[in-house]
């Protein structure tokens, strides 16, 4: 059964709950430590965030390593991370736990040698089981599904459609200090700053699909006039919204017959759309290679990192949208 949204929302609950007794010189420490436990009790992907920043939180408080200690045994709060995410993920969360651990002289976290390998192996062969199902949607379906979408007034669904018809990510459609967009031609638009390029500015120039780039600009204003972003973080505002975007996307595919295997059934799915119809209009022409096409357009750094976007098929003839035919109904823009 679906997850309520209070129950997504318990671990940040909680979270906000142990900070607030942290910053009270008073609370017994027996009380910061029972929240802490609690925590631990959300044994769900959502929590995974909440859980290490709860973690860092404790470390940064005045209890004693006496106080700690027991309940951060290495092993089992290492397990509790590899159990609830991948082990990229998990390392991630352990660096930012072990500037902590280092600091009070307790033991790191560690993924063994073995376990790492283990791991890795069964990572590989999830990720080879789900490149290998093909996800075939045909094009008529699609066309309807956008033509649904553009005349939307929700936002969910205007964040859907944005992500259908650019390929973009949803903190780069919804961030304005993630990424920036200009028109470029008739058919495209600079994407300036992709999400994991922090460091340098990478500018992509890629075709907008179904719409004009003069309608994509007035698309992400609007959008961008209803997000919420008060200073927080670009985890937060992924946090605030991912939930509430993929139900949208999962009701409005669902709602034309698309109906992919559960663990594809996300808003990246309309990445992966994109990538497969922008090449399958734009890209045959372009004397590039499936990979490097993809590469360039969705902003990835390597050719080997799109490897995951080609289970998706879309079957149906796909007619580019002309800008100097205005009579072309939207549902044949591409």
């Amino acid at each position: 059964m679906q997850k309520t949204n209070d129950q997504k929302s318990a671990p940040c609950n909680r979270l906000n709950l142990l900070k607030t007794l942290v910053s009270r010189d008073k609370t017994p420490h027996v009380t910061i430590l029972r929240e802490l436990s609690a925590l631990f009790e959300f044994k769900t992907r959502s929590a995974v965030v909440a859980l290490q920043e709860a973690v860092i939180t404790v470390l940064k408080s005045p209890l004693d390593n006496s106080d700690i200690q027991p309940l951060l045994k290495s092993n089992g709060l290492r397990n509790l991370f590899l159990d609830l995410t991948s082990i990229k993920n998990a390392q991630n969360k352990f660096t930012a736990i072990n500037v902590e651990l280092r600091r009070r002289q307790l033991p790191i976290l560690i993924i063994p040698t073995d376990d790492q390998q283990r791991l890795i192996e069964q990572y590989r062969k999830k990720v080879l089981a789900k490149n290998t199902s093909v996800i075939e949607i045909d094009r008529k379906t699609l066309d309807s599904l956008v033509d649904h979408l553009v005349a939307s007034s929700n936002l969910y669904e205007n964040i859907c459609l944005a992500a259908l018809v650019s390929g973009c990510r949803m903190i780069e459609i919804l961030d304005k200090r993630v990424t920036t967009f200009s028109e470029a031609s008739a058919n495209d638009i600079l994407q300036i700053g992709v999400a994991k390029d922090r460091k340098s500015t990478m500018v992509v120039k890629k075709p907008i699909l179904y719409i004009t780039p003069e309608e994509f600009m007035t698309l992400i204003n609007s959008i961008r006039e209803n997000v919420i972003l008060q200073n927080k973080s670009r985890t937060q505002v992924t946090n605030k919204y991912c939930s509430r975007v993929n139900s949208a996307f999962r009701l409005a595919c669902t709602r034309f017959g698309i109906n992919p295997p559960r663990s594809e059934f996300k808003l990246h799915l309309a990445r992966k759309i994109y990538a497969n119809l922008a090449w399958s209009i734009y890209g045959k022409r372009s004397h590039m290679s499936y990979p490097i096409y993809i590469m360039q357009k969705l902003g990835h750094k390597t050719p080997s990192t799109v490897t995951s976007y080609s289970n998706v098929k879309i079957k149906g003839h796909a007619v580019p949208y002309d800008p100097l035919q205005p009579e072309q109904k939207t549902s044949c823009r591409s």
